[in-house]
């Protein structure tokens, strides 16, 4: 995903791995993703490192 180490399921990536962070795929609007937001040292992904993150 992205040039990074992924985990897939079914053909997807769900996870990626950038440097010594782990990123995780939500659906943007759901209770998991507002869940995860509120978890410490938790952003949104940006893949570029050019303050544009996915949402």
């Amino acid at each position: 995903m992205f040039g990074k180490p992924a985990l897939k399921a079914h053909g997807k990536a769900f996870a990626c791995l950038k440097g010594d962070t782990l990123a995780f795929r939500f659906g943007d609007g759901t209770p998991a993703h507002a869940k995860a937001l509120t978890l410490l040292g938790a952003e949104l992904f940006d893949p570029s490192d050019k303050d544009r993150p996915f949402k």
